[in-house]
């Protein structure tokens, strides 16, 4: 990502359609002017890549990343146990996305409402957004009968 490095003040930075698997930056590097970052259709499938992310930009509001091959919210620490948003010993979201408000990954094969759950422990989160996931379609057609017939009562 370059175009980081060349222009410091950088607001909004879109890199979506580029089959990126990881998120390669610099360690020591942060980018804190980058406010919003879409990332749509990569091929990111490890929330350990999208923590990069967060520490590559620091003061982060919002994250586009729809359409990624992202089913849940978690990584494996050293020893190759499940860690979750929340971390366990290290608060990822809190420490990685600690400006975050909005959050974009519709389209994505989220794979359980606990996932959506980790989303909890985003500090700052006030939108997500989460059109077409994997464990919202299993109980799509449910919901859609259930408020046909709560429209039915009410009028």
């Amino acid at each position: 990502m370059p175009v980081c490095i060349i222009c410091d003040r950088l607001r909004e930075l879109h890199l979506s359609l580029n089959e990126y698997r990881s998120v390669e930056l610099p360690a020591t590097r942060t980018f804190p002017s980058v406010k919003s970052f879409f990332f749509n259709s990569n091929a990111v499938t490890q929330w350990s890549e999208v923590q990069r992310l967060g520490r590559a930009f620091p003061r982060l509001e919002s994250l586009v990343m729809m359409s990624n091959p992202l089913s849940e919210f978690t990584s494996k620490t050293a020893d190759g146990k499940e860690q979750g948003a929340a971390g366990g010993l290290v608060d990822s979201a809190r420490a990685d996305f600690p400006c975050l408000k909005s959050l974009n990954v519709s389209r994505t094969p989220i794979k359980s409402w606990e996932a959506v759950d980790e989303l909890r422990q985003f500090p700052q989160l006030v939108d997500v957004r989460l059109h077409s996931i994997t464990c919202a379609e299993v109980i799509g057609s449910e919901i859609t009968g259930l408020l046909c017939q709560i429209l039915c009562v009410i009028f």
